[in-house]
């Protein structure tokens, strides 16, 4: 499986992709929450780290849920 990768658009903004394919973007939101959505913008939840929005987003991918 090809690894994903996650760009720093901004200080805590970051879009994720695929092999050119988008798979979502998280926003963080200052106090170390960062808020995740998927491929739809739609919203995935709000994580502690980055690192779980992230793994939140390609969650919301693998599961069909994204695609």
């Amino acid at each position: 499986m090809i690894e994903p990768t996650w760009a720093r658009v901004e200080a805590d903004f970051y879009v994720g992709s695929r092999a050119g394919e988008f798979l979502g973007y998280i926003d963080g939101k200052g106090g170390g929450a960062f808020r995740a959505y998927d491929t739809f913008s739609r919203p995935v939840g709000e994580f502690d780290t980055v690192r779980d929005a992230m793994h939140a987003v390609l969650a919301a991918t693998s599961n069909g849920s994204a695609l």
